[in-house]
C-alpha cells in the first residue's frame, strides 16, 4: 500500500517589499523525496501603483548549490525554451503546484513596473508525495 504523505505547510517570505531583482527575495525549499510542491503567493500592489506586477520564479538544484531554471517550450514549429516564470498582474493570491523531482528548489519573488510604492509579498509552500 502506498502512503502518501504531505509537509506542514511553510510560511517563508512574510509581507517583505519587493525589489527589482529575484535576488533580494529568494529561498531554498529542502523538498527531497517528495513529489509535489504548492506555492501559494499573496501579492499587494504599492499604494497607487497601477501597472507593477510581480514575477515568481522557481529553479531547481540537484546539490542547493547549483540551479537550473524550470523551463516552458513555447512551440510553434520550431521550439523555443525559455525560462519558466508567473507574472501576477494585479493584488492577488495565486497557488502555482508543480510535480518536482529533485531534492532542492529555490523560490524567488521579485516587481517590476514600479513607479513610487514597492508592494508585497508573502509566500508559502506545501510539500507532498509518496
Amino acid at each position: 500500500m502506498l502512503v502518501y504523505t504531505t509537509q506542514a505547510s511553510a510560511e517563508v517570505l512574510t509581507a517583505v517589499a519587493l525589489t527589482s531583482s529575484y535576488t533580494n527575495n529568494s529561498v531554498t525549499i529542502a523538498s527531497k523525496g517528495m513529489s509535489k510542491l504548492s506555492v501559494y503567493t499573496n501579492y499587494a500592489r504599492g499604494a497607487a501603483e497601477a501597472a507593477s506586477k510581480m514575477f515568481v520564479s522557481l529553479e531547481a538544484s540537484h546539490n542547493g548549490t547549483d540551479w537550473f531554471s524550470l523551463v516552458i517550450d513555447e512551440t510553434a514549429t520550431t521550439s523555443v525554451i525559455i525560462a519558466r516564470t508567473w507574472e501576477i498582474g494585479s493584488t492577488s493570491k495565486l497557488n502555482i503546484i508543480l510535480d518536482i523531482a529533485y531534492p532542492f528548489m529555490k523560490l524567488s519573488v521579485k516587481e517590476t513596473g514600479v513607479v513610487t510604492n514597492v508592494g508585497t509579498a508573502t509566500v508559502a509552500y506545501t510539500l507532498s508525495g509518496l
